[in-house]
C-alpha cells in the first residue's frame, strides 16, 4: 500500500574547529538531475562525493559523476571542500575484503584512488568499508587508513597541501566489534557515524529508521543517543571526532501500527525506503503526521490505516544538530542531500538542521 501512494504521486580541525562539520554526501547517480551547478554549497563546510569503487585486485572503479573536477572547482570557489568517498554498500564483500588480505591489491587501490585525487582536485578521501567481518577484516581496515595516511602526509610535504581522510562507522556493537577505534580516531580527521537504517526488512518489529531516543516499545532499543554513547563511552573515540548522520530519508511498512511485528516472510518490497522530498506529497495526499515522543522523531500515517513511515522531517532534525553541537561532537552529515532537495530548490532538512547546529551556543568540552 505505501508502495502503491509512492507510484502515484569530510575535516581538518585546523580548518572547521570553529563551526565544525557540516557534510553532505552527494552520489555519484544524481548528476543528470542535480549538476554540481546546482548544488548550493552555503550549508556544507565539506561534501563526500559516493562512490569510488574498486576490483578484488584493487583497481579503481568510476561511476557516473566520479570524479568531477567541475564539483571541486566550484565547491572550492565556495569555500567548501570534497573528499572522494569509496566503498558504499556492500562494499566489503565485494572488494574491501579481497584487497584488505593482499597487500600488492591494496597498494594498487590506494595509488589508484590518490592519482584520481591529485588529478581532479579532491581534498582527500572518505572511507566507507561496509562492512568489516572479522578481526582480520578490523586488522585490514587499519592497515588501509594508516596506509592512506601515510601517502598523504608525504604527498603533502611535497605539494604543503594537507590531505584529509575520513572514515564511516556502523550503528552498533554489531559490525563495530570490527573497527578499531583507537586506530581510526588517530589516523583519520573525523568518524562519521551512520545513525540511520536502525529498521527495515531484516528487522523483527516496524521500528523507527533512525530514532533520537530509545523507546520502550523498541526491544532493540536502537536510538541516535545510545550509538554514539557506544562510540564515545565504550569505544573510547572523543567525541570531537564523532560526526552525526542525519538521514534524508525514512522507512515505511505495510503495516498499521508502530512497532507492529514485521512478517520475515513477506517481500522485502513491503519495506519501502522513501527520500525526504516524497512525503511532502503524501501529507498532501492525507496521510498524518504524529510525534512518537519516546523516540523523538515522528511518524506518518496513511489515511487507509495501513501503512506507517518513520522518517526525520525539520523538527527532527533540528532538534538532533542542536543536541549534537550541545554535547560537544564534532559536526553532523546528511545522507544525501539530493534527497531533501525540494522543487524551488530549498533543503528542509538540511536547512533547519544547519541552521540549529550554528545558532546554538559553543559545544561543551
Amino acid at each position: 500500500m505505501l508502495l502503491t501512494f509512492l507510484t502515484a504521486l569530510v575535516l581538518s580541525p585546523p580548518v572547521f574547529a570553529n563551526k565544525g562539520v557540516v557534510m553532505g554526501y552527494y552520489p555519484s547517480w544524481v548528476g543528470d538531475e542535480y549538476p554540481p551547478a546546482a548544488i548550493d554549497f552555503s550549508p556544507f563546510t565539506q561534501l563526500g562525493h559516493a562512490f569510488l569503487t574498486a576490483k578484488p585486485d584493487g583497481t579503481v572503479v568510476t561511476d557516473g559523476t566520479v570524479p568531477s573536477r567541475e564539483l571541486t572547482g566550484l565547491a572550492h570557489r565556495a569555500g567548501v571542500k570534497v573528499t572522494l568517498t569509496v566503498g558504499g554498500a556492500d562494499s566489503g564483500g565485494e572488494f574491501f575484503n579481497a584487497l584488505g588480505r593482499s597487500d600488492r591489491a591494496r597498494a594498487k587501490f590506494i595509488s589508484g584512488t590518490i592519482g584520481i585525487v591529485a588529478e581532479y582536485g579532491y581534498d582527500g578521501v572518505d572511507l566507507d568499508w561496509e562492512f568489516p567481518e572479522s578481526a582480520e577484516d578490523r586488522a585490514n581496515l587499519s592497515k588501509l587508513a594508516r596506509e592512506f595516511r601515510a601517502e598523504f602526509d608525504a604527498l603533502g610535504k611535497k605539494t604543503g597541501r594537507r590531505l584529509l581522510l575520513n572514515s564511516a562507522l556502523p550503528a552498533s556493537d554489531y559490525y563495530g566489534q570490527w573497527y578499531d577505534a583507537a586506530v581510526l580516531a588517530g589516523e583519520c580527521d573525523f568518524l562519521g557515524v551512520m545513525t540511520y537504517d536502525f529498521t527495515g526488512a531484516w528487522r523483527d518489529v516496524a521500528a523507527h529508521n533512525a530514532a533520537f531516543h530509545p523507546s520502550p516499545r523498541d526491544p532493540h532499543g536502537a536510538a541516535v543517543t545510545a550509538v554514539l554513547a557506544y562510540w564515545r563511552d565504550t569505544r573510547r573515540v572523543p567525541r570531537e571526532k564523532l560526526v552525526m548522520g542525519i538521514p534524508c530519508y525514512g522507512r515505511g511498512f505495510d503495516l498499521p501500527a508502530p512497532y507492529a511485528r514485521v512478517d520475515k516472510k513477506a517481500p522485502e518490497s513491503k519495506v519501502a525506503e522513501v527520500d525526504y522530498r516524497d512525503t511532502v506529497p503524501l501529507l498532501a495526499a492525507g496521510w498524518t503526521r504524529k510525534p512518537d515522543p519516546d523516540a523523538g522523531v515522528p511518524w506518518l500515517y496513511s489515511p487507509d490505516g495501513k501503512s506507517i513511515l518513520s522518517y526525520d522531517d525539520p523538527e527532527s532534525a533540528a532538534a538532533k544538530a542542536r543536541w549534537a553541537r550541545q554535547e560537544g561532537y564534532g559536526g553532523i552529515f546528511f545522507w544525501e542531500i539530493n534527497a531533501d532537495r525540494m522543487n524551488d530548490g530549498t533543503h528542509p532538512i538540511i536547512g533547519a538542521a544547519v541552521g540549529a547546529w550554528r545558532r546554538d551556543a559553543a559545544p561543551k568540552r
